[in-house]
C-alpha cells in the first residue's frame, strides 16, 4: 500500500507539471500560484479525481496500520498468555519429576532390600535342603535301631523282662509325676504388615508350646503356674516407618523395645525377667509407629519360659 501511495504521488507531480506546461505555453511562470482562468477543464477534472483517489487511499492506509496495531495487540496477549500456560506446565512438570525421583528411590532401596533377602532365602532353602536330607537319614538310622531294638526285647526271657520292665515304669512314673511343670513357648508372625498400629501383637503362629500357656488366637500368655519367668522379642520394623512395642503383664508396661527409623528394616529386642502367680497374663502390645515385617521363616518373634527352682 505504501509503494501504491508514493506512485501515485508521483503521478499527481508529472500531470501537475504537464498542465501548468500546456497552459503557459512551455513559458517559465511561478508554478505556486497557477492562473486556473488558463486550466483546461478536463485537466482539472482529473486533477480533483487524482486528489480524491490520494485521500482515500490515505484513509485506507491509515485504516490498515490501525487494523495491523490492533493484530499486534491481540497476538502480543495471546502470546503473554502462551507464556503463563508454559509457565504453570513447566513448573507442574518440575514438581512431577521431583515426585518421580523420590519414587524411583524407594523403589531402588526396596529392590536392593528384596535381592539381599533373595539371596538369604536362597540360602535358607539350600541349609533346608540339607537339614531335610540329614532328617532322612536319621530317621532311617533311627528305624534300622528300632528294628534292632525291637528284636532283642522279643528273645528277652520273660522272667528276667517282668523285673526289668518294672523297674522302668517305676522310673517313667516318677518322671512324669514330677511337681514342677516345664513351661515354654515360641510364637511368631510369618508375614508383614505396613498398617498394624494398635493393640495386641498377635504371634499367630507357634513353634513350641510346652505347658500350653499360650494362646495364639489371644497373643495372650497364660501362667499354669507361680515361679519366675524369662520373656523375650525380637521385632523388625518395616521400611523406615519406626516400630515400639512394649511386653506389659496384666495391662501394666514392663519393657519397651525400639526399631528406629533412621534406616530400613531396624530390629528391635528387649528381654525381662518377672515373678508371676497363677494366672497372671503377658502380652506385646503397640506403643509407637505403625507395621512390622517377618518371613515365613519368622524374624518378629515372642518367647517365653518358667526357670526351673
Amino acid at each position: 500500500m505504501l509503494a501504491t501511495g508514493v506512485l501515485v504521488f508521483a503521478f499527481l507531480n508529472v500531470v501537475q507539471t504537464s498542465s501548468l506546461s500546456v497552459v503557459t505555453d512551455d513559458e517559465t511562470e511561478n508554478l505556486t500560484s497557477p492562473n486556473l482562468d488558463t486550466l483546461d477543464s478536463n485537466n482539472v477534472d482529473v486533477f480533483r479525481q487524482l486528489l480524491n483517489q490520494e485521500t482515500i487511499i490515505r484513509m485506507t492506509l491509515v485504516k490498515n496500520v490501525h487494523a495491523l496495531m490492533k493484530d499486534m495487540l491481540t497476538l502480543q496477549e495471546k502470546l503473554t498468555v502462551a507464556e503463563n500456560k508454559i509457565s504453570k506446565i513447566q513448573t507442574s512438570t518440575d514438581h512431577e519429576i521431583s515426585v518421580l525421583k523420590k519414587e524411583i528411590d524407594i523403589l531402588q532401596t526396596e529392590n536392593s532390600f528384596l535381592k539381599n533377602h533373595s539371596a538369604f532365602c536362597k540360602n535358607d532353602l539350600e541349609n533346608l535342603n540339607e537339614n531335610l536330607d540329614n532328617v532322612t537319614k536319621s530317621l532311617t538310622d533311627v528305624k534300622v535301631e528300632a528294628d534292632i531294638n525291637q528284636y532283642q526285647m522279643d528273645h528277652l526271657k520273660l522272667s528276667a523282662s517282668v523285673s526289668s520292665l518294672e523297674l522302668f515304669r517305676n522310673n517313667q512314673t516318677s518322671i512324669k509325676c514330677d511337681p514342677k511343670q516345664e513351661v515354654a513357648f515360641t510364637a511368631a508372625v510369618t508375614s508383614l504388615s505396613t498398617t498394624w498400629n494398635s493393640g495386641t501383637l498377635m504371634f499367630n503362629v507357634v513353634l513350641t508350646n510346652v505347658g500350653n500357656g499360650y494362646n495364639p488366637s489371644t497373643g495372650v500368655f497364660t501362667s499354669p503356674g507361680e515361679g519366675t519367668y524369662v520373656f523375650y522379642v525380637s521385632a523388625l520394623e518395616y521400611l523406615q516407618q519406626y516400630l515400639g512395642l512394649e511386653i506389659v503383664l496384666n495391662n501394666v508396661p514392663k519393657v519397651r523395645l525400639i526399631g528406629e527409623s533412621a534406616a530400613a528394616y531396624q530390629t528391635g529386642t528387649n528381654m525381662v525377667v518377672l515373678n508371676l502367680q497363677k494366672g497372671d497374663s503377658v502380652w506385646v502390645r503397640h506403643h509407637r509407629g505403625k507395621g512390622y515385617y517377618s518371613h515365613s521363616i519368622p524374624v518378629t518373634t515372642f518367647s517365653g519360659f518358667l526357670l526351673p527352682s
